[in-house]
C-alpha cells in the first residue's frame, strides 16, 4: 500500500532507522483540545528537504471518543489529491497526546514510525504546526503545515507571522513553502466526504 504521507513528509521520511534527535519545539501553551480538533485546510507546506508534493485540496480530520484521559488517543484522517493524475487519497494517521499538561505536543504513527508533532501557533481559525523525524545520524526531516477552518486563502498577514516565528525561533527558512490550493467547489466535489 502507497503511503500518501510518505508523499507528503518524503520516502526516506518513512524509511529511516537513523539516531537523530529533532529539535525541541514549544508547542502553544493552554491548548483545547476539542476546541481545536475538527477539520483544518492545509493552505501551504514547507519542507526542510524535497520539492513540492504536488497535492491539491489537502485537509485534516480530526476527533477523539474522549479528550480528557492521557494518553489522548486521536482519530485522524488527511485528504488530498494529487494534481498531476486527478487521484484523489484518504489516510488515516493514528495520533496520540502522550500528557494533557503539554496538550500542544503529539505523537503521529506513521507505517510504524513515530513522528514528533508539535501545535507551535492557534487562535482556532488558523494553525501552525511542525512534524520531526530523523532522516540520517546527523539531519532532521521538518514539515510545517500553516492550516486554517475554511477554503478562504490564508491570510497573507498570518503566513509572514508564521514565516517570522520559523525563521526567528527556530531558524527555518521559508524557501521551501509551497502554497497548496484550496477552492470550496472543487475541493468539496473532490476530496470531501
Amino acid at each position: 500500500m502507497v503511503s500518501h504521507l510518505a508523499t507528503l513528509f518524503g520516502c526516506a521520511f518513512l524509511a529511516c532507522s537513523a539516531l537523530a534527535a529533532c529539535p525541541v519545539f514549544i508547542p502553544v501553551g493552554n491548548l483545547d483540545l476539542v476546541e481545536y480538533s475538527g477539520d483544518w485546510k492545509i493552505h501551504g507546506l514547507l519542507r526542510t528537504f524535497g520539492g513540492n508534493p504536488g497535492m491539491r485540496c489537502l485537509h485534516v480530520e480530526m476527533d477523539s471518543l474522549d479528550w480528557t484521559t492521557e494518553p489522548v488517543d486521536v482519530h485522524a484522517i488527511l485528504h488530498g489529491e494529487y494534481v498531476a493524475t486527478n487521484v484523489t487519497f484518504e489516510q488515516e494517521l493514528p495520533a496520540e497526546v502522550p500528557r494533557l499538561i503539554e496538550p500542544g505536543k503529539w505523537t503521529i504513527n506513521i507505517n510504524g514510525t513515530n513522528f514528533e508533532h508539535t501545535i507551535l501557533h492557534t487562535d482556532y481559525n488558523n494553525s501552525l504546526v511542525i512534524s520531526c523525524a530523523p532522516v540520517t545520524d546527523f539531519d532532521n526531516a521538518l514539515i510545517v503545515l500553516f492550516n486554517t477552518r475554511t477554503f478562504e486563502p490564508m491570510n497573507p498577514t498570518v503566513i509572514d507571522q508564521y514565516k517570522y516565528l520559523l525563521q526567528n525561533y527556530y531558524q527555518i527558512d521559508d524557501e521551501f513553502y509551497y502554497p497548496i490550493f484550496q477552492s470550496e467547489e472543487f475541493c468539496k466535489e473532490h476530496t470531501h466526504p
